[in-house]
């Protein structure tokens, strides 16, 4: 490591990050962890947390919100990509009840579902196979696989 006097301080190497990408506590304390010694590292976090700038709480809504609104992901998709990030599990379920309502996760499926049926266009198969290919990307999407049952079945009896 560096002198104290050669590098900018952890606080400022953390801010700098922030800048670029929301960035969970986890991941400011495992990229801080690399650059300074651990002390330096603990006393950046406290200073982060006096400034409030860490804020596991409102950045996992606001994943679980544009995960479900404009990238199509379901509850399971996201709850793995904030528990990856190191969002508390308890914070993760609290952010996915407010965003997530069955209407609000069932139509982010169906739209899912219309973006496959016309990206893959008609392949002449069978329509369980077309079934189980849509059933295999919406739970891909982690959309809990009730939902895409019912959705399928739903689908596939319109079809008819």
């Amino acid at each position: 490591m560096k002198d104290a006097g050669d590098s900018p301080s952890a606080v400022a190497l953390a801010l700098a990050m922030l800048a670029r990408r929301a960035l969970t506590r986890a991941e400011v304390v495992e990229k801080l962890g690399r650059r300074v010694d651990p002390d330096e590292r603990d006393a950046a976090l406290a200073r982060l947390d006096d400034m409030r700038v860490l804020d596991d709480r409102g950045l996992a809504e606001r994943v679980a919100h544009d995960g479900l609104a404009r990238r199509g992901f379901g509850r399971h998709r996201i709850r793995s990509e904030l528990l990856r990030r190191g969002v508390e599990p308890a914070v993760v379920e609290d952010a996915i009840g407010r965003v997530f309502e069955d209407e609000a996760e069932r139509a982010a499926a169906s739209t899912a579902l219309a973006r496959f049926r016309k990206r893959r266009g008609s392949r002449r198969q069978t329509p369980q196979k077309e079934a189980a290919a849509e059933f295999r990307h919406l739970i891909g999407r982690g959309f809990p696989a009730g939902l895409v049952r019912d959705l399928v079945r739903d689908i596939q009896e319109l079809s008819l």
